[in-house]
């Protein structure tokens, strides 16, 4: 691994952050991990990657909303007992990273899985009372899903999308 690369994980089921470091990184919050790591991306974070190079990014942090690696959404936990300690360290490994990048665009890309578990749309309430509400940080999608509800998974995007700004007020509003 050389010195460009983010990456934090408690093991091979669990990460937390993956990227590659910038002054202006793209940072990207999806559903949870898949088992991409440095040098060995996956079909997501190859497209995160070059959605952010045609964006004018020279990095780009990819963090979910749920650390788990999991290939397959549908086998995620049903619900988030056994794993709130968990939960809560990517909770502060996210605030970490927005910190340390506080001018950095969000772009918002967890599509519509996030309906499949409660827990996720909790982490994301959760992140945005701490964290995405605040002024500094622009919120971007790609494009919304196909119902116009969810901002899109980057599998879904083309590389040369250009991001728009996200409104994740309304966004919120609209899901209660």
């Amino acid at each position: 691994m050389t010195d460009n690369w983010i990456y934090i994980y408690d093991n091979d089921k669990i990460r937390y952050v993956l990227g590659e470091k910038g002054k202006n990184p793209l940072i990207c919050i999806g559903v949870n991990s898949s088992t991409a790591k440095p040098n060995n991306l996956d079909r997501t974070l190859t497209k995160v990657k070059n959605i952010s190079i045609n964006n004018k990014y020279d990095g780009w942090i990819m963090l979910n909303l749920f650390p788990l690696r999991e290939t397959k959404p549908n086998n995620l936990p049903k619900d988030k007992h056994n794993y709130e300690t968990i939960i809560e360290k990517n909770i502060k490994e996210i605030k970490k990273i927005i910190q340390n990048y506080p001018n950095s665009d969000i772009l918002c890309c967890w599509g519509s899985v996030i309906e499949k578990r409660e827990y996720l749309k909790e982490s994301l309430l959760k992140l945005c009372n701490e964290i995405l509400y605040s002024k500094k940080n622009k919120l971007k999608c790609v494009d919304l899903t196909k119902n116009k509800q969810h901002p899109r998974h980057p599998l879904y995007c083309k590389k040369s999308s250009i991001l728009q700004i996200f409104n994740i007020y309304n966004y919120i509003y609209l899901a209660k």
